[in-house]
């Protein structure tokens, strides 16, 4: 018979043979888990009592594991004494803005899931062939991680059975919303079924996270993390005041000051990673470049080789920095702010993880005096100023003093461009400017690091 949580709520969560079965368990040790973070032990008991949750957590806070280990843990719990037909039913549905995300929540799964024989995730994610996905369904999977765009098309070409969903997460809610997907996930909501817990994570909660909530959540317990909109401590942030032509010439400067360390380069837009990927090729650095618009194995191979230190330098947009976990990653680098302040402590959280020092290097110009302001106002302090050696400023940026910016300022910026879950290059999207490096930086051999 299936465990009743009703009475625990007191009671908060442990990584102990008192909550969770034992084969999961093991696998929760062997990942190094020792204690549950603040946002695992809030959400345990009302998943497992099957209530809806809307909860705020960021990056860094443990997020993606406070659900998979419960879900986990209620799956094993009721398919004890189920009918074996039912292992093979998809139960569980995971929606994730990116296929980054959605490829860092399936191996969390695959992972904790391993040598339990009745849990049987996959991944569906554009960019990847269709077929081999269909014929991962229909061998019989009860989980389903999926991005919003293919899990339409399977669903529009009568490849998936929904109709025994009773878990739906959200996951990034607000991120979701941000790229402009409320559309497909209103078309999703529809063919699952009406009665289903629905369990939504997000790092913000915007007005159009809590249109969601009011209208597809029922009576929900809402949840919080400790740890909101705050930067990793273990973190060493600091910025370079630089003119916006500059900025190439500094980031090859600061990767050459921090040899043989690997680092990612956000950048605003897709065009400017394209940019810099190809100046940084042309000055002997041997880097990579990812956004929505590359195919999804170069996506696939540049992360593999970013993870495996085949490659010194990883450039990216903002679909990087959610849900992307590099162990012992010692720098992140914003080539310019993003559109959205809390970005920002998205971004840097890949690095500082797991009790490791980290460094956030920014490079901003003046015009960006605004969007820093915004940033300082949440983080609740002033960031560290210099400036490089012979890429002194012309344009110098007015000193902050944690002023609130005004609404015009921080107001959040719908992404123009939805990113498409198919292979298809956004109109908007040019190819680099060859002649536009003029550098003058004399090239370097290039080195693996070691």
């Amino acid at each position: 018979m299936g465990r009743n949580y009703k009475n625990e709520r007191v009671k908060l969560m442990q990584f102990t043979p008192d909550f969770f079965n034992e084969a999961l368990l093991k696998n929760i040790l062997k990942k190094g888990y020792q204690k549950p973070s603040d946002i695992q032990k809030k959400v345990f008991t009302p998943i497992l009592n099957k209530q809806d949750i809307a909860a705020s957590a960021q990056t860094g806070t443990g997020k993606t594991a406070a659900f998979v280990l419960p879900i986990l843990q209620s799956m094993l719990t009721n398919y004890s004494d189920a009918d074996l037909t039912k292992f093979t039913t998809i139960n569980v549905v995971v929606l994730t803005p990116t296929r980054e995300l959605a490829l860092q929540v399936f191996e969390q799964f695959d992972f904790f899931a391993k040598d339990l024989e009745i849990i049987k995730p996959a991944l569906v994610i554009g960019g990847e062939k269709i077929d081999s996905q269909i014929l991962k369904i229909n061998q019989g999977v009860n989980i389903i991680v999926a991005t919003l765009g293919r899990l339409i098309d399977l669903q529009q070409q009568a490849q998936v059975d929904l109709t025994g969903v009773h878990t739906l997460v959200l996951d990034e809610a607000d991120r979701m919303l941000d790229l402009g997907f409320e559309d497909e996930l209103a078309s999703i909501l529809q063919f699952l079924p009406q009665t289903k817990q629905t369990l939504l994570f997000s790092a913000t909660y915007p007005e159009s996270v809590k249109k969601v909530v009011a209208e597809f959540l029922n009576n929900p317990v809402y949840l919080s993390s400790s740890k909101q909109n705050t930067a990793n401590k273990n973190i060493k942030q600091w910025l370079y005041e630089i003119d916006k032509k500059n900025k190439p010439a500094a980031i090859m400067k600061i990767i050459e000051e921090y040899n043989q360390q690997q680092s990612i380069v956000f950048c605003k837009t897709k065009q400017t990673v394209d940019d810099l990927d190809m100046q940084l090729r042309e000055n002997g650095f041997h880097s990579r470049a990812i956004h929505s618009d590359k195919p999804q194995h170069i996506r696939n191979s540049a992360m593999t080789q970013f993870k495996n230190r085949d490659i010194q330098v990883l450039i990216a947009t903002d679909i990087a920095a959610r849900g992307l976990d590099i162990k012992q990653l010692p720098i992140v680098i914003n080539y310019d702010f993003p559109f959205v302040a809390e970005d920002y402590i998205h971004r840097i959280g890949r690095t500082g993880r797991a009790g490791e020092k980290g460094m956030a290097i920014s490079l901003a110009s003046a015009e960006q005096y605004n969007e820093l302001i915004a940033i300082e106002y949440l983080l609740k302090h002033v960031i560290q100023r210099d400036t490089l050696e012979g890429l002194e400023p012309i344009h110098n940026m007015p000193n902050s003093f944690l002023q609130k910016p005004k609404e015009k300022q921080i107001r959040k910026k719908k992404a123009k461009i939805k990113i498409k879950q198919n292979n298809r290059t956004s109109n908007h999207s040019k190819a680099p400017d060859k002649k536009s490096t003029g550098l003058e930086l004399k090239p370097r051999k290039k080195r693996r690091l070691q």
